[in-house]
């Protein structure tokens, strides 16, 4: 199955997603429409942290599958 840039895994109930850009800033898109995004940021760190709080947040505000998992692996 081949899957379009920005398109959703079937089942996946919302995508995170963590980008860089040419001028060494940082963006967070989240597929949610309701979700507000902090702006580019170049503290790379401080945009992984609130990436990482906002799937935490979502997560909470929706009915996961029992058997879901992240695409990193990460806990």
């Amino acid at each position: 199955m081949t899957l379009m840039p920005g398109s959703r895994v079937p089942g996946r109930t919302w995508t995170v997603r963590l980008s860089g850009h040419g001028d060494h800033s940082v963006s967070v898109t989240c597929s949610t429409e309701a979700c507000r995004m902090l702006a580019r940021s170049k503290d790379t760190l401080a945009m992984r942290s609130f990436a990482a709080e906002h799937i935490k947040a979502d997560a909470r505000l929706a009915t996961v599958r029992p058997n879901a998992a992240c695409s990193c692996r990460a806990t």
